[in-house]
């Protein structure tokens, strides 16, 4: 190897060396104790730490779920759409706007034609 590649080598080793020296001591616990007037919690079960990260969420998905459903319900809509009008297409062609010809020769959109 020549001289200034052994240089970038050895240096990028130092380099990766030293930050995971940092890495591995920095995330040491730290060996403070603590404080005395802080409270010493009761233990938390497995089956009351499941029903609040699993409950709540479950609980809040079915309020917003009937608080979204609800209005239409009163309604007398129901949970089905019974209208017979096609679906509308966001962004297409207006009605009156006119078709192009396919053999126009004009070029454009996914003819894949240049």
């Amino acid at each position: 190897m020549s001289k200034p590649l052994e240089t970038l080598v050895r240096r990028a080793a130092v380099t990766v060396t030293a930050a995971s020296a940092i890495v591995v001591t920095g995330a040491v616990p730290a060996m403070a104790d603590v404080p005395e007037d802080w409270s010493d919690p009761a233990e938390v079960s497995w089956l009351f730490m499941l029903a609040l990260i699993v409950g709540i969420p479950a609980v809040l998905g079915v309020i917003i779920t009937v608080l979204t459903v609800l209005p239409s319900m009163l309604r007398g809509e129901g949970l089905r759409s019974e209208t017979k009008e096609p679906a509308e297409w966001v962004g297409g062609p207006s009605e009156d706007a006119p078709l192009a010809d396919q053999n126009s020769g004009e070029t454009g959109g996914a003819s894949a034609r240049w």
